[in-house]
């Protein structure tokens, strides 16, 4: 079974706009990404093209390179990028694939930043940081009215336009909570991502109300003039505005002693007002309670689906070495059957040379048995032919003496069997 690496992870790419001498424009792609925990010698970049067919290897890094860039590509396409994981013995993953947009000098703007607000009770002032985006036109800004925040920009409403970097928005309603988006659009009209919402809360009428005085306000002063014009001209309803304009001035004169024993400075209306601070205060403090949370719960959640990531790659790590370490160790039973299938070989030819060896112990014992017995019986003729020897030459001595012709033809006889 061919082993396969684990691919790469956390693949980032980043277009960078690069104009020739010519006036046309190429991509660069700035390539980042995270090395497998294990197997990795190196890694290769390969891209297609939007009218390609095949990948083109563009090169290959070493491990604990992690990043790369690719020059030189058209703009306005979409490619594919393919990072492959090569181990010290030449497996090769699949490959990992991102698709990227090449917007060329269709790329949008980036977002405004350190967006910062102040509110009154009837309206809000927005500032920011504009981008560096040579192109700029102009910041558009979103509202939502509510307070649960919306869920997307898309909730919300357009509301104003500026090149600059603050806008106001007036005609809101006091003590309202207001979520504002800006994003940036550029002279070639592509749009940057809406920023996050920024929550603000207008104001209460506690103070204006607490400042308001009838006889110095437009109110009256046009009441007492129409009023007037009419007692002047002997309007036939006189009698019946004079009796509205008593009855007005009657409740107003009410509304008056009754601001005035409120007045800023009794311990009542100062405890209103403090607890009407307070109420704002807590109302901030609360929203942006619940902002951390939900952040907090955001980087959890996102902290979670990263440990599960990496418990998944790490269990997957764990399967292939065990898958890794099975095929070693069949390999390894493998070989050791074979040793053993020698070994029985080597045994059984060993018991064979002893089988041998021990016949052919007992058939050289049984050919020295027989010499011994052969030479036993030849050493008892020779010693019976000694014998006989010995007797015939007492015989031929005998005869010898008594017959000396027959003495030469004795001894040649006697030489011959001596």
């Amino acid at each position: 079974m061919a082993y396969t690496p684990q691919e790469v992870t956390n693949i980032q790419a980043v277009e960078d706009i690069a104009i020739q001498n010519d006036g046309t424009v190429k991509c660069n792609i700035i390539l980042s990404w995270t090395d497998p925990p294990a197997w990795c010698e190196y890694i290769e970049i390969l891209v297609k093209e939007q009218d390609a067919t095949d990948y083109i290897s563009c090169g290959t890094v070493r491990k604990g390179t992690q990043n790369y860039i690719i020059y030189g590509l058209a703009a306005t396409q979409t490619i594919n990028i393919k990072l492959r994981v090569i181990d010290v013995y030449g497996n090769t993953s699949q490959g990992e694939v991102i698709e990227l947009q090449l917007h060329g000098k269709e790329a949008p703007p980036s977002m405004p930043t350190n967006i910062r607000f102040e509110s009154s009770v009837d309206s809000i002032a927005l500032f920011w940081d504009n981008p560096d985006d040579y192109d700029l036109d102009y910041i558009e800004i979103n509202q939502f009215k509510g307070a649960a925040q919306p869920s997307s920009p898309s909730e919300g409403t357009i509301v104003g336009r500026t090149s600059g970097n603050m806008y106001t928005i007036g005609g809101l309603d006091d003590m309202y909570v207001y979520w504002y988006w800006l994003r940036a659009v550029d002279t070639s009209g592509n749009v940057s991502e809406w920023t996050e919402p920024v929550m603000v809360v207008t104001k209460h009428l506690a103070s204006q109300l607490l400042n308001f005085r009838f006889e110095d306000s437009e109110l009256a002063e046009e009441l007492g003039e129409d009023i007037l014009n009419k007692a002047l001209q002997n309007d036939e309803d006189y009698h019946s505005e004079r009796g509205r304009f008593h009855m007005q001035k009657t409740a107003i004169e009410t509304l008056e002693t009754a601001i005035t024993l409120l007045s800023p400075e009794t311990e009542d209306i100062q405890r209103i007002i403090n607890l009407l601070n307070e109420v704002e205060e807590n109302t901030a403090a609360i929203e942006e309670e619940r902002i951390i949370r939900q952040t907090t719960d955001e980087m959890l959640a996102s902290g979670i689906t990263t440990l599960s990531s990496q418990l998944e790659e790490n269990t997957a790590a764990i399967q292939q070495e065990a898958i890794t370490r099975a095929d070693a160790d069949e390999a390894l039973a493998q070989e050791i059957s074979i040793v053993a299938a020698r070994a029985d070989d080597n045994t059984a030819a060993i018991l064979q040379e002893q089988s041998a060896r021990v016949a052919a112990d007992n058939s050289l014992a049984q050919q020295i048995s027989v010499i011994l017995s052969t030479t036993s019986m030849a050493i008892e003729e020779i010693e019976n032919a000694e014998l006989v020897v010995y007797e015939n030459s007492d015989n031929i001595l005998g005869e010898i003496l008594q017959n000396d012709e027959d003495y030469h033809a004795e001894r040649g006889r006697f030489q011959i069997n001596r």
